[in-house]
C-alpha cells in the first residue's frame, strides 16, 4: 500500500486508446505530494500497430508526437527503451487484473497512485500502486484505495471507505461512509452507495443506480433502489 512519498520515474502505459489519453493527463497534472512522473510511450498488443501514432489523423497537439511501441512482450525484449514502471491504462476490470498479472510476472513495476491535481484527498487515507484518480474528485478521510483502482471525474468517496483491488468507479459516482467494495467491482455513471453497504467482488453496479442493500459476489444490479437481475460466472 503506497503513502504520500516523493516518487519520480518514467511511465509506459498499456493502453493507446481514450482511457489511455486521459491518464496520459492525469500523469501530467500528478499532485505534487504523490510523485513526478513521466510518460515515455504507449503499448498496445496489436503487433500491426507498432510505429503508429497514438492518435492517428488527429491534430492534438500533446500526444501527437507519441508512436506505439509495441506489446509488452515486445519492448520486454529490446534493450533501448528505457522506463521504471509500466501502467495498465485499461479501463475493464477484467483485462486489468490480467495484464497487472503479467506485468508482474514479468519483474515490471506499476508507479505509485496517479492522482490529479485537482481531486481532494483529506487525511490518513492510503492508495494502492497504480491507482488513477481523476480531476474533481473527492477522498475524505481514513479511506483505503487498493492498487490498480479507477476513480473517474467527480467521484466523491465518504470516510472509512474500502475500496479493494481492481474497481472501477465511473464518472459522479457517490460511495458514502463505511461503504465496502470488494475487488473487482465496477460501478455504472451517477450510482449512489449508501452508507455501510457492502458489495461484493466482481460485481457490477449499473449506472444511476442507489444502492441501499448489500450485493453478492458476481451480481449485475441496477435501478433505485439496485436489485440484483442477474448472477455472472465466477473470473
Amino acid at each position: 500500500m503506497f503513502t504520500k512519498n516523493k516518487n519520480t520515474g518514467r511511465i509506459i502505459l498499456m493502453g493507446a486508446g481514450a482511457f489511455a489519453r486521459e491518464t496520459f493527463w492525469a500523469i501530467s497534472e500528478n499532485k505534487e505530494e504523490f510523485g513526478k512522473y513521466s510518460v515515455v510511450g504507449f503499448l498496445d498488443d496489436d503487433i500491426n500497430k507498432i510505429g503508429t501514432p497514438v492518435l492517428p489523423e488527429n491534430n492534438g497537439k500533446i500526444t501527437s508526437g507519441f508512436k506505439i511501441l509495441g506489446s509488452l512482450d515486445h519492448i520486454l525484449n529490446l534493450k533501448n527503451i528505457e522506463f521504471d514502471y509500466i501502467l495498465p491504462a485499461i479501463g475493464s476490470t477484467e483485462s486489468k487484473k490480467k495484464f497487472t498479472e503479467r506485468l508482474l510476472a514479468s519483474k515490471c513495476k506499476l508507479p505509485g497512485p496517479v492522482i490529479h491535481r485537482s481531486a481532494e484527498t483529506g487525511f490518513d487515507n492510503t492508495f494502492g500502486d497504480g491507482t488513477i484518480i481523476f480531476s474533481l474528485s473527492t477522498i475524505t478521510v481514513n479511506c483505503v484505495i487498493g492498487r490498480q483502482v479507477n476513480i473517474y471525474h467527480h467521484c466523491s468517496i465518504a470516510h472509512d471507505v474500502i475500496i479493494e483491488d481492481f474497481c472501477n468507479l465511473s464518472p459522479g459516482v457517490h460511495i458514502t461512509g463505511g461503504a465496502h467494495l470488494e475487488e473487482g467491482v465496477n460501478i455504472g455513471t451517477g450510482a449512489i452507495v449508501l452508507p455501510r453497504i457492502h458489495i461484493g467482488k466482481w460485481s457490477v453496479i449499473g449506472a444511476g443506480a442507489v444502492v441501499t442493500n448489500d450485493i453478492p459476489p458476481y451480481s449485475v444490479a441496477v435501478g433505485m433502489p439496485a436489485k440484483v437481475i442477474e448472477t455472472k460466472k465466477n473470473n
